[in-house]
């Protein structure tokens, strides 16, 4: 009788370890979902607040000293909740085309040298005929 008793109190003891640790298990889950969460909402609130510098620019020219190129006090390391957000505004209009580009706007691309830009004119062109220091295509 008494070693019936011993083996339920073992098989009991197990069964709480294995639940235990189960329920740490699923406790640590549920704090990694949690802070995915805490953190996705951040990364969202970084986008709305990009959105509001946006809409109150008033210029009609965009340029570097504008307040959404140059505010690093609220787009950089702004906490939120636990959670920090950075968030960077580029003006993709102001970005070189590189398939419509001058010469003279490729050059003066930084470590730009004059067989890359010759490569890509003519890399571009119409024709299969290289140029001086060109290439084509083939």
């Amino acid at each position: 009788m008494i070693i019936t008793v011993l083996w339920t109190v073992v098989v009991l003891i197990v069964m709480v370890a294995i639940l235990g640790r189960k329920s740490r298990l699923d406790m640590k889950v549920s704090a990694a979902r949690m802070e995915g969460a805490r953190c996705k909402w951040a990364c969202r609130a970084g986008i709305e607040k990009a959105m509001a510098v946006l809409k109150t620019d008033e210029t009609e020219n965009d340029s570097l000293i504008d307040l959404w190129s140059s505010n690093e006090e609220d787009f950089n390391d702004v906490p939120l909740n636990r959670c920090w957000f950075n968030v960077r505004v580029i003006d993709e209009a102001s970005k070189l085309n590189i398939n419509t580009a001058t010469r003279e706007q490729l050059l003066g691309l930084p470590y730009m040298v004059e067989e890359i830009a010759d490569a890509i004119i003519d890399w571009r062109d119409e024709d299969d005929v290289p140029g001086t220091v060109g290439v084509e295509s083939g």
